[in-house]
């Protein structure tokens, strides 16, 4: 009985170590498929009038193989992976930011001909990964917006 141990074992970790694999490969397929590989020139980044731009990034590199679904008022706006942003328009007014569900959850009161930063942090659990949505300072998100790529939007 005891000679059987090691093989169950083995076998499991093996398992597990494919469906990581597996699981890393499809991440980064799904994020280079979407990826616009282009750089937002720092001239880019200013406001427009009458509506407020928001740009949502991710400036680090954990949870590589994670896509980070955000939602905005319960529609999908985009996703991040590592070292990516995407921007969006909305009116003014109050709006409800999401991601992975209703884990991370940011209220933000935009007001018209304003930019708005919000950075999308990477919380790694135990069996997956979770994220933080932080309003941040213009030029806190400026800065961490040029380190990134820019995603295609959905």
């Amino acid at each position: 009985m005891a000679s059987r141990r090691p093989h169950v074992q083995s076998s499991f970790c093996f398992c597990v170590f494919r469906h990581c694999c597996s699981r890393f490969g499809n991440g980064l397929r799904q994020r280079q498929q979407g990826l616009c590989r282009c750089r937002c020139p720092s001239q880019a980044i200013h406001p427009k009038p009458g509506i407020s731009q928001v740009y949502v990034y991710r400036n680090e590199t954990l949870g590589a193989a994670l896509s980070m679904p955000v939602t905005v008022n319960g529609k999908l706006a985009g996703a991040t992976g590592p070292n990516s942003f995407f921007k969006f328009d909305l009116p003014a007014g109050s709006h409800t930011l999401t991601s992975q569900g209703d884990t991370s959850k940011l209220t933000l009161q935009t007001e018209a001909g304003k930019l708005y930063f919000v950075w999308q942090e990477v919380k790694m659990g135990m069996m997956s990964g979770g994220s933080k949505l932080q309003s941040v300072p213009e030029a806190q998100g400026k800065k961490g917006v040029l380190e990134c790529s820019l995603i295609q939007q959905q």
